[in-house]
């Protein structure tokens, strides 16, 4: 007989993990202004590419008397997705359960798979988080001669008000921008002397988010990426962090409540909730503990190469 049992989809569980999923509001930002989530009912599936042969057709919509109506087409650029299996799990030992049962808390039970489960979704969202950047920098090329903030010549602002109207141009709108910032990107341009400049009246210190959005030739959406991860290896005994988001700054054109056939940068289809699809729980006799294991699937794919623009910021 196995010594690990079969896993059951754990209900209470699964809805406590989904609703903590999306309460996680510092990845989820910068997440969805990179990358927003599609959900979709199968696994795999089509999604409209928006490119230069094919981004904001305009089709002639009159239709004669009797006649058929136009219909949307989808050229052979169009491509798939296809959605892989994603899992981690955590394990509360028997000696843990015993030491909870002992405070004599009757929900000490209930509490101790909750914490387990937070922090099962934190790495989870990190996981998630650092992924959709990695791919997000590998899959566009920083605009050449930009980004240069660290020159006391070169404006900031007017730097990024060109990426947006280059970005408007080519998506045909100036709302649903998003500007993601690294820390270290964020720190360059509100404490340049040409971003201070355009500041009125007295103000100590650079300028606020808030206030960057007002500048800006076009509102946009602006998030701060803070998420830090670590970059050194499993057992190494130096620990150094890194900002994920790294020295850039990323514009992103993307719709509220994306689907398969919207023109934003980037989409992870997905078929679970906040990267939840089920917790599933079971017993491993051997590691004398039990297990919750977060089960979802995923497939991140870049869909309009028209819709971001980055700055690799120095």
């Amino acid at each position: 007989m196995s010594r690990q049992s079969a896993a059951t989809i754990n209900f209470v569980l699964t809805a406590y993990a989904q609703g903590f999923a999306n309460d996680l509001l510092q990845q989820q930002m910068v997440v969805n202004a990179l990358c927003p989530t599609v959900p979709v009912s199968g696994a795999s599936g089509g999604f409209k590419i928006f490119s230069d042969e094919n981004s904001f057709r305009v089709y002639n919509t009159q239709r004669g008397l009797g006649g058929r109506a136009r219909r949307i087409e989808f050229d052979a650029t169009d491509g798939s997705f296809n959605c892989q299996p994603q899992a981690l799990e955590v394990t509360i030992d028997d000696h843990e359960r015993d030491l909870a049962a002992a405070g004599g808390n009757p929900v000490a039970g209930e509490l101790l798979d909750q914490g387990k489960i937070r922090a099962l979704i934190n790495s989870t969202a990190l996981s998630h988080y650092d992924k959709v950047v990695a791919f997000v920098i590998a899959n566009t090329t920083a605009v050449a001669d930009r980004g240069n903030w660290s020159n006391e010549d070169v404006d900031p602002i007017d730097q990024i008000d060109e990426q947006l109207e280059a970005l408007s141009v080519d998506v045909g709108s100036v709302a649903n921008i998003n500007l993601v910032l690294s820390t270290s990107a964020w720190r360059a341009l509100r404490n340049h002397k040409k971003t201070k400049a355009r500041c009125s009246g007295v103000q100590v210190g650079g300028i606020t988010r808030e206030q960057l959005q007002s500048i800006l030739m076009f509102p946009a959406n602006v998030v701060i990426g803070a998420v830090s991860k670590l970059s050194s290896k499993l057992g190494q005994t130096t620990k150094t962090k890194a900002n994920i988001v790294g020295g850039n700054a990323i514009l992103t054109y993307s719709v509220p409540s994306p689907t398969p056939y919207d023109p934003s940068a980037f989409k992870c289809f997905t078929t679970g909730s906040g990267n939840v699809n089920a917790v599933r729980s079971y017993r491993d006799e051997s590691a004398r503990s039990d297990v919750h294991a977060v089960d979802w699937s995923e497939d991140i794919k870049a869909t309009s190469t028209l819709a971001v623009k980055r700055l690799a910021v120095t």
